[in-house]
């Protein structure tokens, strides 16, 4: 449960029962690497928004030279960015 949400399920098929202690652990494990994973994965697309904010942000009310330096962080992180100059 991740903050009292349903994250993730585990299925197992036969009965509790027939499990073997070595069995229950193993499960138990498996769980907890779950839960690990599913955390790491949540908190890397977290900050992939974050960064893709601050940089949409930055490209939208920079100037200059400052721009320049949002469009090479956006490049960055894998965006394509088009820009063009105004014609007079």
């Amino acid at each position: 449960m991740i903050k009292k949400e349903v994250g993730a399920w585990i299925w197992l098929t036969g009965s509790l029962a027939e499990l073997s202690p070595l069995d229950r652990r193993t499960i138990e494990h498996a769980a907890t690497v779950m839960a690990l994973e599913l955390l790491r994965a949540g908190s890397v697309a977290e900050t992939a928004w974050k960064q893709s904010g601050e940089i949409l942000s930055g490209l939208l009310t920079a100037r200059g030279p400052a721009s320049l330096s949002f469009i090479g962080q956006a490049e960055g992180t894998g965006m394509t960015c088009h820009y063009f100059t105004p014609s007079s």
